[in-house]
């Protein structure tokens, strides 16, 4: 709570391994989501600013500031390497880019040279939770306390579609090809179709069985994976919407999911101050025996 960012070393071999090497300060509020992307790290604090630092030196670089509520998600968006149609914006001028969600109910696209905002997106009635983009980063996809989730063009601004069903707030979005998947507090994960056409927002299914907010969602081969404030972990099939394995051990809200495909290892973070480390060629096994 003290606005400051540590770097710690998890070098195996050095006698440093745990201990914090390096302090990053600047914030005047809670730190609450950090993204690393190579060399740079971006963060966002309750004191409604971003801040974009180097991982190496720990200096910060570029302060982003506008937002009238605190900062949540953030989005980096690097160069475009495609080929796009003139635009009197700087939004095909090939920069880097930011994104930021924010409690007062706006997310802002930030130039990442200039530090100017290009964009602000408008429409939602609650704190922007979560974002995400298509992989071209025409689209851009905000879920918020409001229950809904926004869909924006990224080139003008203008909202696209809403996406609504949910009946709690939304927490977490991932987008994979032409879905998006979106947990929420009313403890479903729904999956929507995207993109392009007449059927864009329409609700393909939705994944039961949860007992509380679903607080971590991700994505791994043909199987959607989520953690929730109920303790467990449920593996889904993607396709046909069935939880086909539950993962208990936590006693605390799961807030993270990761698959490690190299080590066939998922890892869940959780509340209860523990990480568990779950085989996940075992669980696969189980799944398909």
């Amino acid at each position: 709570m003290d606005g400051s960012i540590r770097k710690w070393s998890l070098d195996i071999s050095s006698p440093d391994l745990g201990k914090s090497c390096l302090d990053l300060k600047g914030h005047n509020g809670s730190v609450n989501r950090l993204q690393l992307e190579g060399s740079l790290l971006f963060s966002s604090s309750y004191d409604r600013t971003a801040k974009c630092w180097s991982a190496d030196t720990g200096e910060c670089l570029r302060t982003f500031s506008g937002h009238r509520g605190s900062i949540y998600p953030l989005l980096y968006m690097p160069k475009s390497t495609e080929d796009t149609e003139t635009d009197q914006t700087d939004l095909q001028n090939n920069h880097d880019f930011l994104v930021t969600g924010s409690a007062d109910c706006n997310a802002r696209l930030w130039a990442l040279s200039s530090k100017k905002t290009i964009r602000i997106f408008t429409g939602h009635d609650g704190t922007i939770l979560t974002l995400g983009s298509d992989s071209a980063h025409k689209t851009l996809y905000t879920g918020s306390t409001d229950h809904t989730i926004c869909a924006y063009n990224m080139l003008n601004g203008e909202k696209i579609c809403k996406f609504t069903g949910h009946k709690g707030i939304v927490v977490e979005i991932k987008i994979v090809n032409r879905l998006m998947f979106s947990s929420s507090a009313d403890h479903t994960v729904k999956c929507w179709l995207i993109g392009d056409g007449e059927f864009q927002g329409h609700l393909m299914r939705t994944y039961v069985g949860h007992t509380h907010t679903i607080s971590a969602l991700t994505l791994f081969d043909k199987y959607l994976i989520t953690g929730s404030g109920d303790t467990t972990v449920r593996v889904y099939d993607a396709k046909d919407g069935r939880c086909r394995k539950v993962l208990k051990g936590h006693t605390a809200t799961i807030n993270k999911i990761i698959v490690n495909e190299l080590e066939e290892k998922l890892y869940s973070a959780s509340n209860d101050s523990t990480v568990r480390v779950w085989n996940w060629k075992t669980i696969v096994d189980d799944i398909t025996k």
